[in-house]
Order: C-alpha cells, then sequence, then structure tokens
C-alpha cells in the first residue's frame, strides 16, 4: 500500500471504530436505551443519546410516519459538487411536498410536523443521497384544534412523489438561473458537461418525465419508538466496524444487505468512505 494510502486508512480505521467507553458514559449519565446504535462511532455515542434525550421531550404524543425521498441516480454528480447546495434544497422539496399535502382539506387539512435526517450512503458506501422524514400523524387545523390523520395512512405516496417530482426540479432550475451551478476549473468533466444549457435543460426535461422514488413505512406506535429509530440515523459514519469482515493491505471486506457481501480495493474504500465525510 502507498503511503499516502495507509496513512489515509488509518484514519479511516479510526473513524469507524467504536468506542464501548463512550455508550458506557451515555449510561452512566442516564441516556440509556437512547438509541445508542452499535455503529455509532467514538464520542458520538453519547451526543447521539442526549440529542435522542432532547427530541423525546418534545415529542407530541401522536403517531409519527416515516417517509423516505430519494434522488435519481441522474442528480448524483451533481449533488456530490454542490453538495451544500442540493442538500438544503432536497430538506426544502421534501418538507414543502409533505406540508403542502399535509394542509390540502382532501387529505389531512393541518399542519403538521416534519422532523428530518438526510443520509448520502446507501449499504455499499456509493453516493445515495437520500431524506428520512418522521412525521406526526395529524397537525394543527386552521382554528388551532389538532386534527389526526388515519391511523395507518399519512398521505398517498403516488401523489408525494408527483409533487415532489416537480419541486425539486423547479428548485434546481432556479438555481441553474441564478448561477449558482457553475463549473469551474476543478469541476469534474462530467458535472461540467452536465451544466451546459443544452445538456441541463435535457437533463430537467428527463427529471419531470422520471418516476421518483418516495416511500412511506409503517407508523411508529409511540414517540419513544420514533427517536430511538431516528437516533439511529444521526451522529454516525457510512460504515462500522460490525460490519467489517476481512481487512488487509489489499482489500476490504464488509457485509452489505440480505447476507451479501461486498468486496473493495483499499483505494476504492477510502474513495467510496471520503464521498461521506
Amino acid at each position: 500500500m502507498q503511503p499516502a494510502a495507509r496513512s489515509a486508512w488509518s484514519t479511516i480505521r479510526v473513524a469507524i471504530a467504536t468506542v464501548p467507553s463512550a455508550r458506557a458514559s451515555a449510561k452512566r449519565e442516564g441516556w440509556a436505551g437512547a438509541g445508542v446504535g452499535p455503529e455509532v462511532p467514538l464520542g458520538q455515542a453519547l451526543k447521539q443519546a442526549r440529542w435522542v434525550a432532547e427530541r423525546r421531550k418534545r415529542a407530541l404524543p401522536v403517531g409519527h410516519f416515516h417517509v423516505v425521498f430519494t434522488l435519481p441516480a441522474e442528480l448524483r454528480p451533481l449533488v456530490r459538487e454542490y453538495k451544500s447546495l442540493l442538500l438544503d434544497l432536497l430538506f426544502a422539496a421534501a418538507s414543502e411536498t409533505i406540508l403542502q399535502l399535509g394542509q390540502d382539506p382532501k387529505r389531512i387539512g393541518a399542519l403538521v410536523g416534519v422532523t428530518s435526517v438526510v443520509h448520502t450512503w446507501g449499504r455499499n458506501l456509493i453516493f445515495y443521497p437520500h431524506l428520512h422524514c418522521i412525521v406526526t400523524g395529524g397537525g394543527l387545523g386552521a382554528d388551532g384544534a389538532w386534527v389526526d390523520s388515519r391511523e395507518k395512512f399519512l398521505l398517498p405516496v403516488k401523489v408525494l412523489r408527483m409533487v415532489f417530482r416537480g419541486k425539486f426540479p423547479d428548485g434546481l432550475a432556479r438555481l441553474f438561473k441564478e448561477g449558482n451551478l457553475k463549473a469551474g476549473p476543478r469541476t469534474p468533466q462530467v458535472v461540467a458537461n452536465l451544466v451546459e444549457p443544452a445538456a441541463f435543460a435535457r437533463l430537467k426535461n428527463a427529471l419531470y418525465e422520471k418516476d421518483w422514488v418516495v416511500f412511506a413505512k409503517a407508523p411508529f406506535r409511540t414517540p419513544d419508538a420514533l427517536f430511538q429509530y431516528l437516533g439511529l440515523y444521526t451522529h454516525r459514519v457510512a460504515i462500522s466496524n460490525q460490519r467489517l469482515m476481512h481487512v488487509d493491505d489489499n482489500e476490504v471486506v464488509f457485509r452489505t444487505r440480505d447476507r451479501k457481501v461486498c468486496r473493495l480495493v483499499i483505494l476504492e474504500f477510502i474513495r467510496r468512505f471520503l464521498l461521506h465525510v
């Protein structure tokens, strides 16, 4: 292994290591059972437990739904290059979609609450930006009174997809028109090509025609279950020691999903890991 790669690999191994003392500290401070999972590294376990505990205090005693918004693969090069702008747009487009449909009198007719956490990785560490949204099962009506959603149904997924598919490309086009998606000397060629006016117009049109991925999971029964679950998605890195099966100077082998494994040479593992830093 080259010296630079060896140094990077040493740093990453520290980053994905777990430290039992961090969880012990969490328990000593009374955060036991606060959603501290085995994939939370180093001192992040205590921060995660505190984060979860604070949100438990603010949780409403109502049902909550889990909705996930995923950006199409065609957008991944742009999101990697303009990460801050486009992840902000992902938060805005998803939350506006939920709030708009929630306030529709034909749906819930109320202002619902939304808590969101972004993830940029898939199980094999590819760049896979998606947003986890926890949504209250109801909200405040026009008169200030609480309005419940249906017990096991929040909003129609097909309509969520259609509205989200309109909002994100609209926001992307606005950023492009304002000159925020310019290519510079260090811009990767694939991105520079995408932000050429003609290519960008083709991309935008293709996005409006594409089926976007939005799905809703089963509702949470209690706020505690909600935030324990959400805690698993915060204060963590893209992979933990628990998933590592084999590591040497040439390759890394780790578990993905459904008993499948991913085998990567060291430099490719480092490249993928650093996509999410």
